[in-house]
């Protein structure tokens, strides 16, 4: 965020310069979006590309889920004045030249484009955390003597329990709406992911077909305490499954 911060001070000198002097509009509107596509592709470098774990840059020993929070909020902080900062530069740009304002359109998607791809790997964190957790569905969900009654699986409360330390350290760190976007994003996966585990087992089973619904309640429960913003609720292909299962 250092960093993001130290982008904004230089910008806001490229911006006293034009307006203190407006003859220099035309190498502002070409010197800024340059400025802007050097800082997307460093940050690019040390997250996605893991280049803060050599020793000559910051040292890290893993990029964690804080590190790729922090980069997209420095994006995010920049993708917000994009629109500002084009507005500026037009102004003062002479009519001939305008068409120097498609490099803020260029590095703009650059941007959009680095902070879709940094929630996608929030997205493949959490995916490769339920793909582990489900690998022992089937026997979690078989009658045993430890297990009479239906009850939430082990398995099911992994899951969740990712799920809501991701949302925990996200949410000091992400706008709501890049939250929201993230977490659509997560559980669309995991309807996909968890239906087709589920669908896997044996069902014949009434005690698997009541645990199957437990584990189902449980994580639209515990993901309405989130309070996110899903336009179809939670996983609605996994919840439409257990709401077809027999249960008595």
């Amino acid at each position: 965020m250092t960093s993001g911060l130290l982008l904004l001070n230089i910008v806001a000198y490229y911006m006293q310069c034009l307006a203190n002097l407006q003859t220099v509009a035309a190498q502002v509107a070409h010197l800024l979006p340059a400025l802007l596509k050097l800082f997307h592709t460093q940050a690019y470098k040390q997250v996605l590309q893991a280049g803060a774990l050599r020793k000559e840059s910051a040292g890290l020993k893993s990029i964690a889920a804080k590190h790729l929070a922090l980069a997209s909020q420095s994006l995010g902080l920049v993708l917000a004045l994009f629109p500002h900062l084009k507005a500026i530069i037009a102004a003062y740009i002479p009519e001939g030249q305008r068409a120097l304002l498609r490099e803020m359109d260029s590095a703009f998607s650059d941007y959009e484009a680095h902070q879709q791809q940094l929630f996608a790997k929030f997205v493949s964190i959490l995916e490769d955390r339920r793909r582990g957790h489900v690998g022992s569905l089937a026997d979690a969900l078989a009658p045993s003597e430890e297990r009479r009654r239906p009850e939430t699986s082990a398995n099911m409360k992994a899951v969740v329990k990712d799920l809501v330390s991701m949302h925990k350290q996200l949410q000091p760190l992400l706008t709501r709406h890049q939250l929201h976007a993230v977490f659509t994003q997560v559980l669309a996966a995991f309807d996909t992911g968890l239906l087709e585990s589920y669908r896997a087992l044996d069902t014949a089973p009434l005690f698997a077909r009541q645990c199957i619904v437990q584990d189902v309640h449980f994580l639209r429960q515990e993901v309405g305490k989130l309070h996110l913003s899903l336009p179809q609720g939670c996983c609605p292909g996994l919840v439409q499954f257990a709401q077809a299962l027999p249960v008595q």
